[in-house]
């Protein structure tokens, strides 16, 4: 005969169902980003993601489809929708779906009221229509935003309601997470070496088919399964199976000057910060193709203004030769894209800024410029630092944004890779060049 404990313990979280909710989205106006955000964060928790639907901002449907895929294993995540417009009806579906009334709710409003008064500004009225939500319903703080996220545990529903903007919902959803996790909805051996438990690889700059190629043997030959996770430049690789963690520390061994960590909340920009720091060192940058984009993701790491010194944009070659000091020869002789100016970019701007560490990107990005020596997607990095310089040139596919973004993610792993003294590379197109 079953206990009470064991009638009364909840239904398991299984799986996971996004609604993403905005016209802008179905019009083109606004670019999806939180569907990739919610799955990579799920997985870790062992939530696949088994679907996903794009609503308009339409009560009655959006009401319609939560009563529709509403389960107690299932998760539903909405983004979008928590504002204090006209337009803004995420609430309102999820009260309607299960016929709830909408209250105020005292928490949410002291969150909304505490966002303001942080940025020295009054609360405006319609502002406390974000703190109405569905009756029993939990507020979920908004680290970075104004709206609150919402938390709805029922018997026959789990459904987390995220704010739209992709940084607000990259924030709250770990909280919402956090607090299912103390419910007991979530199975915790996911990160205590339960059965759902896994080992996790952090990658840089191997495409996830060569990394497909290279370890799905062993994962089969040890009884383990690989879920790939990839993103521009990177790829996480989740290890399950008993054997996963010998398994996994042989393939970090494989990897390389191409593995950077097993910690899910530590970025590739924030592992080179983290290496300079336990060095004593700081860092700038050159960037010619990239225009910025490097700076601009180092700097977004907390805490970076300890050792990131400062930057130069050298579109041009005139602010190459003028300003890091780029010999005209050495333009003349091997063209703005070329190991030789790269390693001049380098030390140019760490004499410039002091800096120890310096990393340079001179590249065609496209969609023109390109030669049958040069094609478009050719990029040369050079990295220089205390008793080293290295240039490796790299080959990126796509268009000119995704050659940028190939570009500032191969030159932080490359840097890391110099940092800890590991030059090694898997990745095809990268060879062992390296200057002195």
């Amino acid at each position: 005969m079953s206990s009470h404990s064991e009638e009364t313990s909840p239904v398991l979280i299984r799986r996971a169902h996004v609604l993403i909710i905005g016209d802008e989205v179905l019009r083109g106006r606004t670019r999806d980003a939180n569907l990739a955000l919610c799955a990579r964060m799920l997985m870790y928790d062992g939530i696949p993601v088994e679907g996903c639907r794009i609503l308009p901002d339409d009560v009655k449907r959006i009401s319609s489809e939560i009563a529709d895929l509403m389960s107690p294993e299932t998760l539903l995540i909405t983004t979008g929708g928590l504002g204090p417009t006209d337009d803004d009806m995420t609430t309102q579906a999820v009260a309607d779906a299960i016929g709830l009334e909408l209250v105020e709710n005292e928490l949410a409003a002291k969150l909304v009221r505490e966002q303001y008064e942080s940025r020295g500004e009054p609360v405006p009225g319609v502002a406390l229509t974000q703190a109405r939500l569905p009756d029993g319903a939990e507020p979920v703080r908004n680290p970075v935003g104004i709206a609150p996220g919402v938390l709805l545990a029922t018997p026959d529903l789990r459904i987390v309601c995220l704010p739209g903007v992709p940084a607000e919902m990259e924030a709250t959803l770990p909280l919402a997470l956090e607090e299912l996790r103390k419910q007991g909805l979530v199975d915790s051996s996911s990160a205590t070496g339960g059965p759902g438990s896994f080992s996790l690889l952090r990658t840089w700059g191997v495409r996830e088919s060569a990394l497909y190629e290279r370890f799905a043997g062993s994962a089969r030959a040890e009884g383990c399964s690989l879920a790939f996770l990839p993103r521009r430049g990177m790829v996480d690789i989740l290890v399950r199976g008993e054997r996963r963690q010998t398994l996994a520390a042989t393939m970090a061994g494989e990897l390389g000057a191409h593995f950077y960590g097993s910690d899910p909340e530590l970025s590739l920009y924030g592992a080179l910060g983290r290496a300079l720091v336990e060095r004593s060192l700081t860092i700038s940058v050159a960037e010619s193709c990239t225009a910025g984009m490097l700076g601009a993701l180092l700097t977004a790491e907390p805490g970076s203004s300890a050792w990131f010194e400062g930057g130069v944009i050298s579109y041009s070659n005139s602010i190459k030769h003028g300003v890091l000091g780029v010999s005209e020869q050495s333009l003349a002789a091997h063209g703005a894209v070329s190991r030789a100016v790269v390693e001049e970019m380098a030390r140019g701007v760490a004499l410039l800024t002091r800096s120890d560490v310096a990393i340079s990107i001179s590249g065609i990005a496209g969609p023109d410029g390109g030669t049958p020596d040069k094609p478009i997607g050719t990029v040369w990095i050079g990295v220089t630092g205390p008793g080293f310089l290295v240039s490796r040139r790299g080959f990126f596919r796509g268009d000119r944004s995704s050659v940028r973004e190939a570009a500032a993610v191969n030159a932080t792993g490359l840097a890391c890779s110099c940092l800890e003294g590991a030059e090694r590379c898997l990745l095809e197109g990268w060879p062992e060049e390296s200057g002195s």
